[in-house]
């Protein structure tokens, strides 16, 4: 079991290089808005000096939109995809190529469970990135702590209906995106056993964008965008709540996916 997750994070790294430096381009051009539109704020309120912290910016770059908003929440729709994409038909191209070798000297359960550890992993590694990236660019222009700054004091605080510490309040943002989007990449990985590459793109993209204008409790993007909490609006799912969710869904997604896996005629396929 241990060699085979060894494999897949080898093939998923080594095979995805031109997808990770996208991922910093990415990153880089995100942070950079975030960035001027601080600037730009602090401008426009007549500050001398842009007063903002690594909070600040992390919250910009991340925090989507709330359920009320008309606008489409470019940026979380970027990075949840994004994710998707770096995952891509990983799991499919390799069950062609080697999948019943590998099966036939290990076991079904093995390969579906190797893949899913590698992808949560890989996931993990993802939003350390974007973190690790926004944190380095970041340094040049903003003070390097989790505090609620001039600009947090103003714009993201009084929004919130209760009290948390901003470090907190990152973790739970970033959390919640990675939880999300594993929850996503989980699925994709499941409808690659049953449907090719390009229709299970697209069930997903189907999901994530529907997700943005139905508001329920079983809505993907509610458990996932920091600004569709009870920590901005009590009538909102709970941090909680959203966490068990995402994790819970991702679990009953691969168990299925296993189980349908061991089903799959290896020969036929």
């Amino acid at each position: 079991m241990r060699h085979l997750i060894k494999r897949d994070l080898l093939l998923l790294f080594s095979s995805n290089l031109y997808k990770w430096i996208a991922a910093i381009g990415l990153t880089i051009f995100i942070t950079s808005v975030s960035l001027y539109n601080l600037n730009h704020w602090f401008q426009l309120h007549d500050y001398q000096n842009i007063q903002a912290s690594l909070t600040d910016v992390l919250f910009l770059n991340f925090k989507g939109t709330a359920p009320t908003d008309k606008e489409l929440p470019y940026v979380w729709l970027l990075v949840q995809l994004y994710g998707v994409f770096l995952v891509g038909n990983f799991t499919e191209e390799d069950f062609k190529e080697n999948g019943p070798y590998i099966i036939s000297r290990s076991s079904r359960g093995k390969w579906w469970m190797s893949k899913t550890l590698s992808i949560g992993v890989l996931m993990f590694v993802y939003y350390g990135v974007l973190v690790l990236v926004t944190l380095l660019l970041s340094s040049f222009y903003v003070d390097l702590s989790f505090n609620w700054s001039t600009y947090g004091n103003k714009m993201i605080v009084p929004l919130l209906s209760t009290s948390i510490h901003p470090f907190l309040f990152v973790l739970v943002m970033v959390g919640l995106l990675y939880t999300g989007n594993l929850l996503l990449t989980f699925l994709l990985m499941t409808l690659l056993a049953r449907f090719s590459s390009i229709y299970s793109f697209l069930i997903v993209v189907v999901i994530l964008f529907s997700s943005l204008f139905i508001h329920f409790s079983g809505s993907p993007a509610m458990h996932s965008i920091i600004l569709r909490q009870g920590l901005f609006n009590e009538q909102l799912p709970g941090i909680a709540a959203s966490f068990i969710y995402n994790i819970g869904i991702s679990i009953g997604i691969c168990l299925a996916g296993g189980l349908y896996f061991r089903k799959i005629d290896i020969d036929k396929e």
